[in-house]
């Protein structure tokens, strides 16, 4: 039995003394290039940069596979895959794939992907993608995406697309799209789409910003937000403000159909602002008491409109939202007492002097109580005021 076990062990050496003599065989292979010969490595496995299965020395090439528990090096270019427990540095271009625990280092163009749980980089151009568990960096232009945890910043155009869970960064255009958990800065112009969860700036956007707040010089599209502000915009800005440098400004004054029977007209003073054509209107509207006189209720009044201008003329239809609120009253009971009304309403307009303007119209009301037991009540409406 032991001669037995002594054989086995004698022939399972000869077995992986043969594998080993087969690895350093393949990865041994060397080619030439130009008046220099370039070692170029098929397979190469070892635990650190400088001792591998293909010998002493770091690798100049690579045509296949390196596996490395620490890094790998390569001097000039390669064409397969590298996996690092902590790092993988090209000096020149990478074809294929790069995986490593921590950073991918490509000194020239990447064509194929860069998966770390780092930072992925590469000084040329990227035409594939990068994933990283906090940053991608890439100084040359962009064919694809880039996937990052936090930031990834592109110091060329974009063609595709960056997802980040902070902010992504580009220095130049961006022909595709943004995602971001936080922000999206583009120092050029966008075609496509930008979206996160609290701010997009561009230098002009043709497509849509959508986020908390909107930035950006010439938007051909749409800026959907809270805040929108933008030098000059064709197309729509919806949000509460919207603040357009060569658009509308306002301020509105007008007195409309009592809130409730038996009470004089509301009296309401808001700004519009918007673009040419569109416009958002923050109001805040009043009722009296008519004995004895006092303030009733006030009413939180948000809008959002179209605008079409004929010379001195004008019409607008815009819808309106607004919380009528008893003053005097504790929160609760305002909010449980307090009425939903939503108006459609259609007006005209006349600018009779530079600045001042004159408009009436006719309203179709909807209100409800936010007490359901309540009925909803539907009414028609008048208005008329002053736009300065």
């Amino acid at each position: 039995m032991y001669n037995l076990k002594a054989k086995n062990i004698k022939y399972y050496s000869a077995f992986f003394k043969l594998i080993l003599i087969v690895l350093i065989i393949i990865s041994s292979n060397t080619v030439s290039s130009g008046e220099d010969e370039i070692k170029y490595l098929n397979f190469s496995f070892s635990l650190t940069p400088d001792i591998s299965t293909s010998g002493i020395g770091r690798a100049e090439g690579l045509k296949g596979l390196q596996i490395n528990a620490t890094g790998n090096i390569v001097e000039y270019d390669i064409a397969g895959a590298q996996i690092a427990g902590i790092f993988n540095l090209v000096d020149k271009e990478s074809s294929g794939a790069q995986f490593a625990g921590i950073i991918n280092i490509s000194k020239g163009d990447v064509k194929g992907a860069q998966f770390s749980g780092i930072i992925n980089s590469t000084n040329g151009y990227l035409h594939g993608t990068q994933y990283s568990g906090i940053i991608n960096i890439t100084k040359g232009d962009i064919k694809g995406a880039q996937f990052a945890g936090v930031i990834n910043l592109s110091d060329k155009d974009i063609k595709g697309a960056q997802f980040a869970g902070i902010i992504n960064l580009s220095k130049i255009d961006i022909a595709g799209a943004q995602f971001a958990g936080i922000g999206n800065i583009a120092k050029g112009s966008v075609t496509g789409l930008q979206a996160s969860g609290v701010f997009n700036k561009a230098e002009d956007i043709t497509g849509a910003q959508v986020g908390i707040i909107n930035i950006a010089k010439n938007v051909t599209g749409a800026q959907i937000g809270i805040v929108n502000i933008s030098d000059d915009i064709n197309g729509a800005p919806i949000g509460l403000i919207n603040i357009v440098k060569d658009g509308q400004i306002h301020i509105d004054v007008w007195s409309s159909e009592p809130q409730h029977d038996g009470m004089p007209p509301n009296v309401n003073f808001g700004v519009k602002l918007g673009s040419k054509y569109i416009y958002s209107l923050l109001a805040v509207g009043s009722q009296f008491a008519p004995d004895p006189i006092k303030w009733n209720s006030i009413f939180p009044i948000f809008g959002i409109g179209g605008h079409i201008p004929i010379n001195s003329f004008y019409i607008n239809i815009d819808i309106l939202s607004s919380l009528d609120t008893k003053v005097n009253e504790s929160i609760v009971s305002n909010i449980k007492n307090s009425d939903l009304i939503n108006k459609l309403r259609l007006s005209a307009g006349w600018q009779f002097v530079d600045y001042l303007s004159v408009f009436a119209g006719a309203s179709l009301n909807v209100s409800s109580s936010i007490d359901t037991i309540k009925s909803t009540h539907i009414s028609p409406g008048i208005f008329a005021g002053l736009e300065y």
